[in-house]
């Protein structure tokens, strides 16, 4: 995936962190997505913007913090597609999300 592309996280609802234009993302893949992604919380997505370019066979990890609801769940799964149709169907099958408090 090259700029202008976004990777898409759906399936996030339940948060209790505010609508954000750029929220910020931790680690060592930050950097390929500017930093900081849009995190839309009454829809539950999130969405990376790239700016770097990430490899075809490349391994990205990044993190972010939403606020949890209620109920506090590992193993939730979310879905990921990639607006670059190249790689919608390879690239983003699908992510593990992991609840910290």
């Amino acid at each position: 995936l090259a700029a202008p592309s976004a990777v898409t996280l759906t399936g996030l609802g339940g948060s209790t962190t505010p609508s954000n234009a750029a929220l910020p993302l931790h680690g060592a893949g930050a950097a390929l997505f500017g930093g900081s992604a849009v995190w839309e919380r009454v829809t539950g997505s999130l969405v990376l913007h790239v700016t770097g370019v990430l490899g075809d066979a490349a391994a990205t990890e990044v993190s972010f913090y939403l606020g949890l609801g209620v109920a506090r769940s590992n193993g939730t799964v979310a879905n990921a597609t990639a607006s670059d149709p190249r790689f919608a169907a390879r690239a983003c099958g699908g992510a593990a999300l992991r609840a910290d408090e």
